[in-house]
């Protein structure tokens, strides 16, 4: 309600993002704060001025956390050449023909593997070897896409501001994907793929808030009295539901 963001705000927003980006390099949550309005932050200068502190933060936490992890990507980058994988040709491929290169690894016709990815998303745990059970992972996609589509909202987007939400998430899942490949992919046989499992459900987690963003609207909203309690209810049920599973698989 107020026309400028508090301090407070700001710098729990600075975290927030840097916590976001050095979450798998996820770079996901800078071009959102695009959405924000020049009046937040006292006028365009100011703005300015708050992002490029934000975008030096996060880039500065993920340059200090590579160069902590340097023994281990190294280790990571020799395990993959023994495995036939080599970054930089992969990087050359995809510069060369990315859509080749993408349709090969699925990231196009994600339709054939929507299915996986969702039960990845949903909840799967120790990599895949084990999930939720049917009840939760049947309820819990809907039960995201009602919440986000029926939540009452302050801020009305306009289509740039959309426009941008979708360019956020699309670009986000096709990275994620390039990146990948280029970390873990291998040519063999006239075929690209990747070497392990490729990409999961969970890396869609970090950047879905984009997408769920697009479904925002300010015709058929639910009150928060009638809400907030159904969101509160299935929340806990589905954290019981995860730690009662993790706890017959392990324990």
């Amino acid at each position: 309600s107020s026309d400028v963001c508090s301090s407070d705000l700001l710098a729990a927003m600075l975290v927030a993002v840097v916590l976001w980006t050095s979450s798998k390099n996820s770079y996901w949550a800078l071009p959102l704060l695009l959405l924000i309005p020049n009046r937040q932050f006292g006028g365009r200068r100011g703005k300015v001025a708050y992002i490029v502190v934000v975008v030096a933060a996060a880039l500065g936490a993920v340059a200090i956390w590579n160069w902590q992890s340097h023994d281990a990507l190294l280790l990571f980058r020799q395990i993959g050449a023994s495995k036939g994988i080599d970054p930089q040709a992969n990087a050359l491929a995809l510069a060369k023909h990315p859509l080749r290169v993408l349709s090969s690894v699925h990231a196009l016709p994600l339709l054939l593997h929507i299915g996986r990815l969702i039960y990845g998303f949903v909840g799967s745990f120790g990599w895949p070897k084990f999930g939720l059970p049917g009840w939760a992972r049947l309820l819990y996609l809907p039960v995201l896409l009602g919440v986000a589509y029926l939540e009452p909202i302050a801020k009305r987007f306009s289509f740039r501001e959309r426009l941008l939400l979708a360019s956020v998430a699309s670009g986000a899942l096709i990275g994620t994907y390039a990146v990948l490949f280029i970390v873990d992919g291998r040519y063999a046989e006239g075929q690209y793929s990747f070497w392990s499992a490729g990409v999961q459900g969970r890396y869609l987690i970090p950047y879905c808030l984009a997408g769920l963003l697009l479904l925002k609207q300010g015709r058929t909203n639910l009150t928060s009295a009638v809400l907030s309690p159904l969101v509160l209810i299935f929340c806990t049920s589905y954290a019981v539901a995860s730690l009662v599973r993790v706890v017959e698989f392990y324990y």
